[in-house]
């Protein structure tokens, strides 16, 4: 073997590591509280941006949650706790303002006090799109004004926010970053390419050799990102790091209960809440466990049923609102700006 099969791919992973140490925060490896006062369902798109689904699924069942731990929904099963049949949601109060307030409009356009509605059947009722698809344009707004607090006054910041507000608008997916415009991954293609070109095949395994370093460097190579999002990022997974090994410290007894009480919302806003239930079922004992379930809808000893939250709504109510909205915004952009006409 060449010296150069050797030091490329050494090149090219010490970009790798040069770009992780550039995002480095120095805050700690884990954080034992929420980083920021944001709302639950926002940090659950947002963190499913950043895994790259972008999915609204995450954040629909967190809103419910989120209302449930609020004393505005109260929420019961039909059927068995671990393989519900339905969901029913009943309106204990009203919300002030924000996302709560859109989302409560979706489930009850009535707004009455005491209203009880099947998730089975508001999903099957596609006159309410137009509701969630507000209550999502407004979530997705909310993100989009908070990523953006911090761009200042440049044209490149300006840039930005009109085209996230602009996405926003018209339903897209919230798009965190390209790892394609790092610095570092551009280096990397370059040392590719430049190797190639002055090797001229003589080097035997060089070729495949730098095409699956290449590879494997830039799957993991991190997204370049604006600093401010990337440090709110980097607090976030701290404090999803802290849910996910809260059983290995030695206060874990007592980290459970505030988990299991005070963090279960944030568990599923970052898609863990699984590994928190058997966090706990492992460091309590089951009679504990049952005395902080207390009959109440987000404390059964079970959550295998959050998926009933999200399904009947987001395949029958937001995707297609999502599209029509999409489908409208070019209707309107090619009647505007020139481009081909409907008839």
């Amino acid at each position: 073997m060449s010296l150069s099969t050797v030091l490329v791919p050494l090149v090219m992973f010490a970009f790798l590591a040069l770009a992780i140490y550039r995002d480095r925060w120095a805050g700690g490896r884990r954080l034992e509280h929420p980083p920021e006062e944001s709302h639950p369902a926002e940090v659950a798109y947002l963190w499913s941006a950043y895994a790259g689904n972008g999915s609204p699924d995450p954040a629909v069942r967190t809103q419910l949650l989120h209302l449930a731990e609020s004393g505005v929904l109260e929420l019961r099963t039909v059927g068995s706790l671990s393989d519900p049949q339905d969901l029913i949601v009943r309106l204990s109060d009203a919300p002030m303002l924000g996302p709560d307030a859109d989302f409560v409009a979706f489930l009850f356009p009535t707004g009455r006090i005491g209203d009880e509605v099947s998730l089975r059947a508001v999903g099957a009722d596609r006159s309410r799109s137009e509701r969630l698809r507000g209550w999502f344009v407004g979530l997705r707004l909310k993100i989009q004004e908070s990523l953006t607090a911090e761009e200042g006054a440049s044209l490149l910041g300006l840039i930005r926010t009109m085209r996230g507000w602009g996405d926003a608008m018209i339903g897209r997916k919230l798009q965190l970053g390209n790892k394609w415009t790092r610095p570092e991954a551009i280096y990397v293609l370059i040392v590719a390419i430049a190797v190639q070109i002055l090797d001229r095949g003589r080097t035997p395994w060089l070729l495949p050799v730098t095409v699956v370093a290449g590879l494997v460097v830039l799957v993991l190579m991190p997204r370049q990102l604006p600093r401010a999002v990337r440090v709110r990022l980097a607090r976030w997974r701290a404090f999803r790091r802290y849910l996910r090994e809260f059983a290995s410290l030695p206060e874990a007894p007592a980290a459970a209960v505030i988990v299991w009480e005070r963090y279960l919302v944030y568990a599923v806003a970052l898609d863990i809440a699984g590994e928190v239930e058997d966090q706990v079922r492992e460091v309590l004992p089951d009679r504990k466990v049952a005395s902080m379930a207390g009959g109440g809808p987000l404390r059964f000893l079970g959550l295998g049923w959050l998926g009933m939250l999200t399904n009947p709504l987001t395949a029958t109510q937001l995707a297609p609102a999502m599209r029509s909205l999409s489908e409208h915004a070019q209707r309107v952009a090619s009647r505007y700006l020139g481009g081909p006409h409907e008839h």
